[in-house]
């Protein structure tokens, strides 16, 4: 147990910075967040989701949000990373939990959790508030697992906690097809009426979810592709970089990857894993669980392949990797010095990923040069923090960088001019962040041709410099 708090607080203090913050970055959060500001009840809520105001069908992240809303309205305290960091310990622990239900030994049980808990893919469980989707939904299906592999059949604390995960993300809408199997292969007898809930119940959801996602919210259909060769290509090539992730993250980002070398890496980590795997005498039990990651990767195709994305076949991958390690040619020396070594290393990637979050200059620096398009990075201000932090941001922003997408400018001039500051901060601004760019010139001398008589000859001595 001591082991067990001492991953907890070493967790705690790399991730403090966050909650101290509490920094938010406008990729999903500012999208997702603030409409549940507008949330008075559950009449606002369906409203509010049918309007297309609120995006997705994930009403048990959207309460979430609703409660630190609250707490902030109320005691002036934003909690958005504190509720984020508490889901992640919440999962670490359950992590301990499975794996001491699969009658790992001791000494495995902490290999397990030490290495989910630094592994960096886990870094946007907590710094990515919109992500908090997944942290929920992880904590919810591993709980449903737990509750399986105990009871050697579905109960109805297996469906409650499946549905729950369901109306955090539905990304594991087909873990039902992998505890049949286990089923199967354990030669488990299922409770059908209790299997008919849990399908019932999470994929009502599961397809009013996809309806609103690809049918109502059109520009999330070119994601879907008829061509099946295309399919089928693209999906292998993204459990390579799932693979590469998971086993070699030396290249971790928290944006989408269409595709890079890591995806040929991850298929040659794969066939070696495999070939290991096949010859390891309790093969059936690790191809098992690979294949619950496999399936619980299939939902969210190559266009979103995400570190956020893959917390469950992390997950499997590391009872995988400890059931290598219980095997009898490693002894209990041999497993700690393996296993500290994984984890120092992990730990310094993930020291070295988490930097990004430590601060919004950070935030704002990765995300401009990481997006493909930097908007994202212009907008980037916690929408529950006083909006002059934002402003001061893009005034930053504005000194570190060049904005040579031609759309940038206007954004950066739009976002500034509708800041609730007086005029004359505007121009303040507007003149700090002074480009030797004709377009740039141009767009502040109209602006200032709005204003009084000492703005307008301002502005006219600006367009005769252009001139």
């Amino acid at each position: 147990m001591v082991f067990k708090v001492l991953i907890m607080l070493a967790v705690a203090c790399v991730y403090f910075p966050y909650v101290q913050f509490d920094t938010m970055l406008n990729r999903d959060d500012n999208v997702l967040v603030p409409p549940m500001t507008r949330v008075e009840g559950f009449s606002d809520y369906v409203t509010a989701v049918a309007e297309n105001r609120i995006l997705d069908i994930q009403p048990v992240r959207d309460l979430s949000f609703l409660v630190n809303i609250k707490i902030h309205e109320w005691t002036r305290f934003s909690a958005f990373h504190l509720f984020n960091l508490l889901f992640f310990l919440a999962a670490i622990f359950l992590v301990g939990k499975l794996l001491e239900t699969l009658n790992f030994r001791k000494s495995t049980v902490l290999s397990g959790m030490a290495l989910f808990a630094f592994h960096p893919l886990m870094v946007s469980a907590v710094g990515w508030v919109s992500a908090r989707k997944h942290s929920l939904a992880i904590v919810f299906v591993l709980l449903a697992i737990i509750d399986f592999l105990k009871n050697k059949n579905i109960t109805w604390k297996t469906s409650v906690w499946y549905f729950l995960s369901s109306l955090s993300h539905q990304i594991f809408c087909l873990l039902p097809f992998w505890i049949v199997f286990y089923a199967w292969r354990k030669e488990w007898k299922l409770n059908r009426l209790m299997l008919g809930l849990m399908v019932g119940l999470s994929w009502s959801v599961i397809i009013l979810a996809t309806y609103k996602t690809f049918l109502i919210n059109q520009a999330n259909a070119q994601y879907l592709q008829p061509d099946l060769f295309a399919n089928i290509s693209r999906y292998v090539l993204s459990i390579g970089r799932s693979l590469s992730l998971v086993m070699l993250p030396v290249s971790i980002s928290a944006f989408y990857w269409q595709g890079s070398f890591w995806n040929i890496v991850g298929l040659f980590l794969l066939t070696g894993f495999l070939f290991v795997s096949w010859r390891h005498p309790r093969r059936n039990e690790i191809l098992t669980w690979f294949l619950l990651a496999v399936l619980s990767h299939a939902p969210t195709y190559i266009a979103f392949i995400n570190d956020t994305y893959l917390y469950l076949p992390l997950i499997c991958m590391i009872i995988c990797f400890s059931i290598f390690l219980d095997d009898s040619r490693f002894t209990i020396r041999n497993q700690k010095i393996i296993t500290s070594l994984m984890v120092v290393l992990l730990s310094a990637k993930t020291i070295s990923v988490s930097d990004m979050w430590r601060s919004t200059q950070n935030m704002w620096a990765t995300s401009y040069e990481n997006e493909p398009s930097p908007h994202n990075a212009i907008g980037l201000s916690g929408f529950v923090q006083d909006p002059r932090e934002g402003l001061e941001l893009l005034k930053w922003g504005a000194k570190n960088y060049n904005f040579e997408d031609p759309n940038l400018m206007p954004f950066f001039f739009k976002s500034v001019i509708s800041a609730p500051i007086s005029r004359a901060e505007k121009v303040q601004i507007f003149e700090d962040s002074m480009k030797d760019d004709p377009k740039y010139k141009r767009t502040f001398a109209f602006f200032l041709l709005e204003g009084d008589d000492i703005d307008k000859e301002k502005g006219q001595r600006l367009l005769k410099e252009i001139e």
